[in-house]
């Protein structure tokens, strides 16, 4: 049997060959060319072979029942053959799609994490906008506290009181990056 032969085309190629020994004088009894019909058959089909072997009585077993056990063998090997490769292509399918989520998930995360640093960036600068503006606002008051006559211990405190506040927000913000971490 060829590579990638039906049983059908074999077994034509089979019949053509014996008649044209029976033509030429040679015939073969039935048992016979059922040995040579299984004796020709690839590796894989060696436990189809054997069975047949046991089961049947190969000198009473007509070609055409031989032929027909074969052709049923070769079916199911084929829808067999045909299940597996649907399966390892939906297995490979999956694979790809959980790859390529993991992928998604890794570019979010990215530019989340990007995004929180900008947002970072941003609340600073309009802290250090805000206690910038009060410090000249406070530098402000002084000289007007100074030029009112007003006692200078106010002024002192009031800066004093700001520079606690402005500390302790920077203390905050250090302590919620820790958290975070």
């Amino acid at each position: 049997m060829h590579d990638n032969e039906s049983i059908s085309d074999m077994f034509t190629r089979f019949t053509t060959i014996i008649n044209s020994l029976k033509n030429l004088g040679k015939s073969y009894p039935n048992q016979e060319l059922a040995r040579k019909i299984l004796r020709c058959l690839p590796k894989s089909w060696t436990p189809k072979v054997t069975a047949i072997e046991e089961a049947k009585d190969l000198s009473t077993l007509p070609l055409e029942q031989l032929l027909g056990s074969l052709m049923t063998h070769e079916t199911t090997m084929k829808n067999h053959e045909n299940v597996e490769v649907k399966k390892k292509k939906s297995i490979a399918f999956k694979a790809s799609m959980e790859v390529s989520e993991s992928e998604e998930d890794g570019d979010v995360a990215l530019i989340t994490s990007q995004f929180k640093r900008f947002l970072k960036s941003q609340k600073v600068k309009r802290l250090s906008k805000r206690i910038s503006l009060k410090m000249k606002s406070q530098a402000k008051g002084k000289n007007q506290h100074a030029t009112n006559a007003k006692s200078p211990t106010t002024s002192k405190t009031s800066v004093q009181i700001l520079k606690r506040k402005s500390n302790s927000r920077k203390r905050m913000n250090t302590s919620r990056r820790r958290k975070r971490w």
